[in-house]
């Protein structure tokens, strides 16, 4: 009984435990965001039918994906179904509904999603280039990387990078870009599967909007590390935080995972990742598994 109450113990202890940088770092912790983006909609009557008006309350550009679920007596301008970007802070007409019949009763329903890109249309570059996220003259491995078999095996993280470095280790901005979410609050870290594509399983994190509508996404940072918010810009090599193991990362192997997604809508993310290019001390590579890469 004791010998399996020690196995036990053990694998727990593997599972989701402490990380060592559990006291948090000096700033003050932000919590799980809640990742609803503020776009609201209206509409009113006009001459000959109706108007649809939608407004981005957010400092960053969204796509919405747009869908007239009901037109009775009534035609739609930009048709049933359209994608409609949305700059940051601006109000728009999204469609104008013209009744078709004047003297025949009319209503309509509608729905739309948010995307940080076009989810139809992605502007991604595979030639666009990124820096390392670290100081220059700092080498770091790629503990795993792309379609690695330990974790790197699914549409959110196909093409993800694992880069080891010391806990502590500044965290550099790869890309220019717009905060879309953060948070700092996770003390906990391990390899327990319940994480595995969830929001926790990222630990502590930063996600950075680009202009090309990617989101370049570093995860597993140290507690407390972090003071960007929402809405915040930063220029790549603007430190974001430090290297941790928070979330789905053993305690004892500290590392960065960074990882590009772009909107995809024929999976159940409704994301997926792309393959990106950094400026390394040789030269601009696709990096691999194994390698150590300078700065």
């Amino acid at each position: 009984m004791f010998k399996f109450a020690a196995v036990f113990f053990t694998l727990a202890s593997v599972l989701l435990a402490d990380s060592p940088e559990a006291q948090c770092g000096p700033h003050a912790l932000q919590p799980k965001p809640d990742f609803l983006v503020a776009v609201t909609s209206a509409y009113r009557q006009v001459e000959g039918g109706y108007e649809i008006t939608v407004k981005n309350n957010e400092r960053f550009g969204v796509y919405l994906d747009m869908r007239m679920t009901k037109l009775v007596n009534l035609e739609s301008e930009a048709g049933k179904s359209f994608i409609l970007p949305v700059a940051a802070g601006a109000e728009i007409v999204a469609t104008k509904l013209r009744i078709v019949n004047p003297i025949a009763a009319s209503n309509f329903n509608y729905t739309f999603d948010n995307y940080l890109g076009d989810p139809k249309n992605t502007r991604h570059d595979p030639k666009t280039e990124y820096e390392l996220p670290y100081a220059a003259g700092f080498s770091s491995p790629v503990l795993q990387g792309y379609k690695g078999k330990f974790s790197h095996n699914n549409e959110l993280n196909l093409h993800a990078l694992d880069f080891g470095m010391p806990r502590g280790t500044p965290i550099l901005a790869a890309r220019a870009g717009v905060v879309i979410a953060s948070r700092s609050d996770v003390t906990t870290g391990g390899h327990d599967p319940g994480l595995l594509g969830t929001v926790d399983g990222a630990g502590n994190f930063v996600m950075v909007l680009h202009e090309d509508g990617t989101v370049g996404n570093y995860f597993h940072m140290r507690c407390g590390s972090i003071t960007l918010k929402k809405g915040d810009t930063v220029r790549a090599g603007d430190t974001l935080g430090e290297a941790g193991s928070t979330g789905y990362s053993h305690p004892d192997y500290p590392h960065l995972l960074f990882v590009v997604r772009v909107p995809d809508q024929k999976n159940r993310y409704g994301r997926k990742t792309v393959p990106t290019l950094f400026r390394t001390r040789e030269g601009v590579k696709l990096l691999k598994e194994k390698e150590v890469y300078e700065k």
